[in-house]
């Protein structure tokens, strides 16, 4: 069965299999392992390992977007001028 923190895992680990491990990354793993070994049973502090892995999992995915680079105007069409001169005979 794939759970969430499962399918969160894997979804890192695909992201990261050729990328160096960022803060955001490692802190991610670090709460997402503490959920591992310790999320049952259910109490308070599960809660909150919950949340801040949700809060941790956007900013690790916001970190690996590409930044808003500035996107340059598509080159502009231009027509060829037809040599369309008319011969008189």
């Amino acid at each position: 069965m794939l759970t969430t923190s499962n399918f969160l895992t894997f979804q890192t680990k695909q992201l990261n299999s050729s990328m160096t491990r960022t803060r955001e990354w490692l802190l991610l793993n670090a709460v997402e392992a503490w959920l591992h070994h310790y999320s049952s049973p259910p109490s308070e502090t599960v809660e909150q390992y919950k949340k801040l892995r949700d809060e941790f999992h956007d900013t690790f995915m916001a970190s690996i977007q590409p930044k808003d680079a500035p996107t340059d105007d598509p080159p502009k069409r231009t027509t060829r001028k037809r040599n369309t001169s008319t011969k008189t005979v």
